[in-house]
């Protein structure tokens, strides 16, 4: 959708629905909403809302503003950095899609694997700091164990009527534990699953 937006503004075609043949009569009386069923050509936009509606109530919502608008702000030494990492991106895109046509190295490589191992699991997940690092020889991404945070253990204070007060420690509990539980309770939710199974 987001490519689609950008082509439209940089082209000024508003692509038509062709199946816009049941526009609800409610919605006539309002002069500047268009629900075309073919392609309108405009002398160009400027800008163009984008929102997407996912399941479970989420949501995004981005707005994208042309080219032309952005990098006017931008100084004549800025412009020109911009343009250089521009082409080199540029380039070496061309040369990834080049490879693909060629059969020298496959478009789409498909993951048969996640680039953290089971032990590392839990640290990937918690640590929003924590970065993949691309690895050469493997030719995939992966996450290295000197950049993953020692993982620490939570403590809980109880309450306690004497005055020094006990500290108990919850060890981790293993990653196929808890996919086990979190699947437990899914089918419990779905009613495929009492609490006594």
């Amino acid at each position: 959708m987001l490519n689609g937006l950008i082509q439209s503004m940089l082209s000024g075609i508003v692509p038509g629905n062709r199946n816009a043949d049941n526009i609800d009569p409610e919605l006539q009386k309002y002069d500047h909403i268009a629900f075309l069923n073919r392609s309108l050509q405009t002398y160009g936009f400027d800008a163009g809302l984008l929102k997407s509606f996912g399941f479970g109530q989420v949501g995004g919502e981005i707005l994208v503003i042309h080219p032309d608008y952005v990098l006017c702000q931008l100084s004549e030494q800025q412009l020109e950095t911009y343009a250089n990492k521009r082409t080199l991106r540029q380039d070496a895109s061309y040369r990834y899609w080049q490879n693909a046509i060629t059969g020298k190295s496959q478009f789409i490589q498909v993951k048969t694997a996640p680039p953290f191992t089971e032990n590392q699991e839990q640290k990937v997940y918690l640590d929003p700091s924590v970065r993949a690092k691309y690895n050469l020889h493997n030719g995939t991404w992966q996450f290295e164990e000197t950049n993953l945070p020692t993982p620490k253990t939570q403590k809980f204070q109880t309450q306690s009527p004497t005055s020094a007060t006990p500290v108990v420690s919850i060890p981790r509990v293993p990653s196929s534990s808890l996919i086990h539980l979190e699947v437990m309770l899914r089918e419990m939710g779905e009613g495929l699953r009492t609490a006594i199974d």
